[in-house]
Order: C-alpha cells, then structure tokens, then sequence
C-alpha cells in the first residue's frame, strides 16, 4: 500500500503534500493512474509552464582602461546602491572605524574625520573594491542622514604605491 501511495504522489506531482502525510490533491484509482503511466501524455499536474523569461540585467557601467596612476572617478555624494547599480557588487566590502586606519591611501579620511577629534575615530566607515585587470577602483562611503553615501573614490593600477 506504501508503495501506490508513493506512486500516487510522484505520478501526481505531489510528493512535497505526501511527505507531510497530506492526501494527494486527485484521489485517482490505480488503473486509472496506470493508464496515465502506460501512455506518454503528462497528467494535467504534471504539465509546467514555461519558465519566465529572465528580467533584463541592468546594463553596467564598465571601468575605464586600466593606466598607471590614480584618479578619481567623481562619485562623491553617490548611495551605495547608485554605485552598485552603475558598477555591479563589489570584488571586495570592508568595514572599519575611520580612526583604524592610516597612511596616504586613507588621507581622505583622515582630512574628513581628523582624529583630532575623538569622536571622529569612532566614525563608521564602508570601503568597496572592483577590481579590473591590473586596476582597482576603491569608494569609501559614510552615513549621512541614515544613508550610506560615497566620500570619496579613487581608481588605481596596482604598482601605484601610496
């Protein structure tokens, strides 16, 4: 008897309502159910729409050619999710305080959030990294009224040293 119902349900199409001891939706004789089988026509619950067709990516901003040296790419004041719109999701996402981090790389920080200022070092920050070929491009964002906005951006070939 186990091994009709099993039957039932996979033939039916409703294995996940048989798994949770549920009758299947069609109570269906057996002969009737293996008349289904024996011919190559699917059963009304077996028969699946065609798959939606895929929403259309949104077309992304590609980075420029990869050069020695380092430039911005003017996305101050951008949300994050423009950036992301425009870039794709980053290669890389970190978080840190302002006051965590030093050296020429991070003086964009350290001119805004001077750490001077005590309060400044506890200042959330987000930094984002894509990476195309040789060059990164990295964009530091902090919260501003409750959203996370770019401060700063800058695109650098790997043998720039800072």
């Amino acid at each position: 008897m186990m091994l009709a119902s099993i039957r039932v349900c996979l033939v039916m199409g409703a294995l996940a309502s048989c798994r949770r001891a549920e009758p299947p939706a069609r109570t269906e004789s057996l002969p009737e159910l293996k008349a289904h089988t024996a011919t190559s026509s699917p059963l009304p619950s077996e028969t699946k729409p065609p798959p939606p067709e895929a929403a259309p990516q949104p077309k992304r901003e590609a980075l420029p050619a990869c050069v020695s040296g380092a430039f911005s790419l003017d996305l101050t004041g951008l949300s994050q999710d423009r950036v992301s719109e425009r870039f794709g999701p980053p290669s890389e996402r970190e978080a840190y305080r302002a006051g965590e981090r030093g050296g020429e790389f991070y003086s964009v920080l350290k001119n805004l959030y001077p750490s001077k200022i005590p309060s400044n070092r506890e200042v959330p920050i987000e930094e984002w990294t894509w990476t195309s070929g040789e060059c990164f491009l990295t964009v530091w964002f902090h919260r501003v009224n409750g959203v996370w906005t770019s401060l700063d951006d800058i695109y650098w070939h790997k043998d720039v040293a800072f």
